[in-house]
Parts: structure tokens; sequence; C-alpha cells
């Protein structure tokens, strides 16, 4: 069973959220730049320097320049709220297979486990529930709701990647990994959000 989740992790991808390039605060900057907007006003910042307009010119650079801080420094929230969305997701995950329960690394899950879940732990992926007994999971992480949600095998049976469970006990068939979860999406979401100018 090991292989078959060493190989299935491999033909669909692993069970984490997907790093963003890291690059340097000089290249952010540059990349801020790299806009027709900010193109027509260093022409503008020129016409005013031919014209020896040069309060004209200070005031363009000063927004530009402004203009790609703002920049650098969203980007940089977005960049740090990645990280703690990966912070948020599980090592660790327990599996049932046939009759034997075994503990795995949560990266090498893959859709069509079934996960145990148990009061004290995090659910590692998507997974929709497949018994419930007393079952709740907190999941303001995702929804902001203070209050644990109470889990079932009809109407409320998926349980979400990096949400606790805090009551009870259940099982799961894994539904969604890595940037496939719900967790995912909003990742994705965080990596690829452009700043506006």
């Amino acid at each position: 069973m090991k292989e078959k989740h060493q190989m299935g992790g491999e033909a669909r991808g692993k069970n984490v959220l997907e790093e963003e390039q890291k690059e340097s605060v000089a290249a952010s900057f540059l990349a801020q730049l790299n806009d027709p907007l900010i193109f027509i006003l260093f022409i503008a910042a020129a016409i005013s320097f031919l014209l020896k307009e040069f309060g004209d010119m200070a005031i363009i650079l000063a927004v530009v320049f402004v203009n790609a801080v703002i920049g650098v420094i969203q980007e940089g929230k977005a960049k740090r709220a990645l990280e703690a969305l990966k912070e948020m997701t599980s090592p660790h995950a327990i599996i049932r297979e046939g009759m034997h329960i075994r503990e795995i690394p949560a990266v090498d899950l893959i859709p069509g486990d079934v996960v145990v879940l148990e009061a004290g732990c995090q659910v590692p992926a998507d997974l929709k529930i497949t018994m419930a007994a007393n079952l709740k999971i907190e999941e303001s992480a995702l929804t902001g709701e203070s209050v644990p949600v109470s889990k079932n095998t009809t109407d409320k049976n998926i349980a979400y990647m990096s949400t606790n469970v805090t009551y009870g006990r259940g099982e799961g068939v894994v539904m969604a990994i890595g940037m496939d979860t719900e967790i995912g999406k909003i990742a994705r979401m965080l990596r690829d959000a452009k700043t506006e100018p």
C-alpha cells in the first residue's frame, strides 16, 4: 500500500500547497515599474524635464516611486498570508486500509484514501464524510464561524483541509488534495492576485 501512495502521489501531485517563486525586494520593485501606465508617467517626467518643469517632474517621479513601494508592500502581505495558510496544514494523516489503520505523511494522501478523524486532529485534505459519530469540526479558518459545525453523512458531509476536529469521531474519503482543496483555491487566489495601480 505504501507503493500505491508513492506512485499515486507522483501521478496526481502531492497534497501540499504550492509555493510561490521567491523574488528579491529589488526584483519585486522593478516588476511594479513594468506597466504601460508607468511608462507613460516616465515619458511625462522626461517631457517635464525638457521643458524645465522640475517641480512637475519631481511630483511625477514621486508618484511612480510611492506606487511601486505600495505594490511591493501589498505583494509582501499576500505572500505572508500564503505562508500562514501553508503552516495551517496537517503534517500527518491516519488512514484506514481494510481492517488496518496507520499513520502516513499527509503529503502522501491521494484521492480515494479513507481518513480516520478523531477529536484533536486536523483534517488533512478535503473529505466526503462516510461515517460520523457526534462529529464536530471547527471551520473558522475558512468560514469565520466561531462555533464548531456538526458533520454527518447526509447534508453536512464535507470536511475541509486545515479545519480541526473538536468533538466525536468519523471517517471520510479524500476528494481533493493540495491546490484542488478549498484552502488550496484560496492560496491560488492569494498567489495570483495582481496589484492594481
